[in-house]
């Protein structure tokens, strides 16, 4: 996919949402690495011969670790879908305008079902772009600069 600025345009208002979708989905990549270490960590202690009740703490963490990205990534999928409908609605109302604008007139020589077909066919197929696509953007960037952040030599 490609970043269409006209398509953009419709997120007026509404790109604090999906740059909190992108934090969100950030916030998911730590906690599943932090959930990967942590599983690491616990089994390198199994594997040393530690006992069920010094392990009890560690086991309640990994449980806590991955609750919380269970949560985050529900929180992440949510905003993204409301975001994805609220700019659906707008590209609808637009749509509708356009051709209460045209008048009765202009489709009397096309036939409807496959205009409006294409309609809301071609809307909805827009969920995934404003829904994923575009938060997943913004969160590849900011992934890529921390990523490398550590690489980065120091003067």
């Amino acid at each position: 996919m490609y970043l269409d600025r006209t398509l953009l345009g419709f997120t007026a208002g509404l790109r604090s949402r999906i740059v909190a979708s992108a934090a969100l989905g950030l916030l998911g990549v730590a906690l599943g690495i932090g959930r990967l270490a942590l599983l690491g960590w616990l089994l390198a202690r199994v594997f040393a011969g530690a006992t069920l009740s010094n392990l009890a703490l560690p086991i309640a963490t990994v449980a806590a670790v991955i609750a919380a990205r269970s949560i985050v990534e529900y929180a992440r999928t949510m905003v993204a879908h409301h975001t994805a409908f609220r700019v659906q609605a707008r590209l609808r109302q637009r749509l509708y305008d356009h051709l209460l604008g045209l008048g009765p007139a202009y489709l009397t020589h096309a036939r409807t079902g496959p205009v409006a077909t294409s309609m809301v066919e071609g809307v909805q197929q827009l969920e995934v772009y404003f829904g994923q696509f575009l938060p997943r953007r913004r969160a590849r960037h900011a992934d890529r600069a921390g990523a490398l952040a550590p690489a980065r030599p120091r003067r």
